[in-house]
């Protein structure tokens, strides 16, 4: 009977994303979509292993992923949810890196991520 729930769970936060993206279809909201109060008890990667895989690959394998730096640490929780995070969030555990930032010259933002690829924050760009 649990296992059914929590089937019946996932399948539906599949279904909620995929309709939400579908919503969007390009947008960049930086709001998560609505759960209940049961699916907020979940880790995200449970339902982002399946919704986003790509995503949950790259931080899975990077050293993030490896040191075990859970999504709610950077992108918050669903109370102060950000889709890009601010860089005040890298700084609470990078803050000799932040502030010795170095941006390019025509780089409008002052963000890790002008240089290091998301989720995966390799060396550089296409290194």
């Amino acid at each position: 009977m649990k296992s059914k729930f929590i089937m019946s769970l996932l399948w539906s936060v599949i279904l909620i994303g995929g309709i939400s993206a579908i919503y969007a279809q390009g947008t960049v909201k930086d709001e998560h979509p609505e759960l209940s109060p049961e699916e907020k008890m979940m880790t995200c990667r449970g339902c982002h292993k399946e919704a986003t895989p790509e995503i949950y690959n790259e931080w899975y394998n990077s050293r993030h992923g490896i040191d075990n730096v859970r999504c709610f640490q950077c992108h918050g929780t669903f109370s102060d949810f950000h889709k890009t995070p601010p860089i005040s969030k890298c700084a609470a555990c990078h803050a000799k890196e932040v502030m010795n930032l170095h941006v390019p010259e025509n780089s409008p933002n002052k963000t890790c991520w002008s240089c290091h690829p998301v989720h995966t924050f390799r060396v550089h760009k296409g290194k």
